[in-house]
């Protein structure tokens, strides 16, 4: 990474000298053309008070402040316009310098010939910032790309293993049939979501994306299989609301925090509950899950698979995320804030 570094800032440092040098033979052999004479030492201190007045500021401005807050935020017209506003801004300066600086009066100082003839420089040296910058960015959008690729192709059968827990199975299956010993009406339906999840995790969540729909619908089928005993259906309180539209999102990122939530609650003792809240919109996604747990439990921010896979997978699917997870005495607290602009 050092060497790399090293190797742009050679780049840029010759680039500039390249273009310092041609400047300064230019002027040197223009000026006694036009009448205009200088010394030495003051046609250097005026390309030096271009190139870092004019050229030098204004392009790295674009480079490291313009191109990263707006371009590659996509945040198109204001990077257009402010880009517009600062060539404007460069033009006018750069006369003014000349004007500074040319001792002689000439008729073309101020005219529109003159303010535009900033302009070839100006946007070759931004336009060949600029192109390194994308560049860069390109390169490190396939980087993740490819490190989310590799992630889902070494963690399928970890995935598998940690979703489809094969202690929700068992009770799941052990509830189902209780309900069917007591002749239930409800242990058709119940089978028929059973299914309907295993479809989902070994076919939908492979995706990339899903539509949040049918997350929502997954995670639902999960409480609702969980809550076949009254007693853990109510001290269960669930709060999802989704207000997007036509809204992808990675699959399986709630699902282990619900399972941990059930897993670890002592949801058989009194005054104990398990509180699960689910706010999407186009712009953000809260999750927010909690739950009673006997104070002697050993704290525990996550080592398990599922969760580190479910953390992998954030990092490089919403960089921008902030997970919390905290014990506090008998408290087991997860809020999960994902910005999606």
């Amino acid at each position: 990474m050092r060497k790399y570094f090293l190797s742009i800032y050679t780049v840029h440092a010759l680039v500039w000298g390249i273009f310092f040098w041609l400047n300064y033979s230019y002027f040197k052999n223009w000026l006694p053309q036009t009448g205009m004479h200088t010394s030495t030492g003051n046609l250097l201190l005026y390309i030096s008070v271009t190139f870092i007045g004019v050229y030098f500021l204004a392009v790295y401005l674009n480079h490291f402040l313009l191109l990263p807050r707006f371009f590659l935020a996509k945040a198109y017209r204001v990077y257009a316009a402010t880009v517009l506003l600062l060539v404007i801004a460069v033009c006018i300066i750069k006369v003014e310098i000349d004007a500074l600086f040319l001792t002689v009066k000439v008729e073309w100082l101020r005219t529109a010939g003159h303010y535009i003839s900033t302009l070839p420089y100006l946007l070759f040296t931004m336009g060949l910032s600029s192109w390194q910058v994308m560049a860069a960015a390109h390169k490190k959008e396939k980087q993740r790309a490819d490190a989310m690729q590799q992630v889902r192709a070494e963690a399928e059968l970890k995935w598998l293993k940690a979703q489809v827990n094969p202690h929700f199975l068992f009770n799941a299956l052990n509830n189902i049939y209780s309900l069917l010993y007591v002749k239930s009406d409800e242990a058709g339906p119940m089978l028929l979501k059973l299914s309907d999840m295993m479809r989902y995790v070994m076919m939908d969540a492979g995706q990339k994306s899903v539509p949040v729909e049918e997350e929502i619908k997954y995670l639902q089928q999960f409480i609702e299989l969980n809550g076949l005993k009254k007693t853990i259906r109510e001290k269960t309180t669930v709060n999802i609301l989704n207000e997007s539209t036509g809204l992808q999102i990675e699959p399986l990122l709630f699902i282990n925090f619900i399972e941990n939530a059930y897993k670890h609650s002592n949801i058989d003792e009194p005054g104990a509950w398990i509180s699960i809240n689910l706010q999407i919109s186009n712009s953000s996604i809260l999750f927010e899950c909690s739950n009673t747990c006997n104070s002697s439990l050993q704290k525990d921010t996550g080592t398990g698979i599922g969760l580190h896979n479910v953390q992998q997978r954030l990092q490089l699917a919403y960089p921008g995320h902030r997970l919390s997870i905290q014990q506090q005495d008998n408290i087991y607290m997860v809020k999960l804030l994902i910005p999606l602009n």
